[in-house]
């Protein structure tokens, strides 16, 4: 036997590695966590989106709580002429009675109609018929923006 027939005998016979395991848990836990916070973190840029038309008429709102009556009652009718263009935008071209009952059957109240929201009808170009307290007023406009749906309804978008 040559020498190079005896240092091949005694060389191992090649062997694959062994499977792993498997991935510890460690990093399964690590990668659900970063899932599921960039999942949260979608949906919240999601909400966040949707609800932008909401956060700015609240702020006008906030701001028209401490201008002069007049300037009130007009940042206030502007804030519900800007949602009723940005929710139902073939609605919101009505004036006068017209417009408070697009804006009563929108907000789902007849507080436009029939009480203290007429301000936002004809009597908005009246003079002498703004109130000298809007304090009341800016408080429902709010609680009405408040309480909208996020989306319109069905049937109101397909009648706009």
């Amino acid at each position: 036997m040559s020498e190079t027939e005896l240092l091949i005998s005694q060389l191992r016979d090649v062997r694959e590695p062994l499977a792993p395991d498997g991935a510890p848990l460690i990093l399964i836990a690590a990668n659900l966590v970063a899932l599921v916070a960039l999942m949260g973190l979608i949906y919240w840029k999601h909400q966040r989106r949707r609800e932008r038309w909401r956060v700015q008429a609240i702020k006008q709102i906030k701001t028209a709580y401490r201008l002069d009556p007049q300037e009130s009652v007009l940042t206030l009718a502007k804030t519900l002429r800007q949602i009723m263009l940005d929710r139902c935008a073939a609605s919101a071209s009505g004036v006068g009675k017209t417009w408070l009952q697009e804006l009563d059957k929108e907000f789902a109240t007849h507080w436009f109609t029939q009480g203290e929201g007429q301000v936002f009808g004809a009597a908005l170009y009246k003079k002498g018929s703004i109130p000298t307290d809007t304090l009341p007023l800016c408080r429902q406009v709010e609680k009405l923006i408040r309480a909208l749906p996020t989306r319109p309804s069905p049937n109101r978008a397909t009648a706009a």
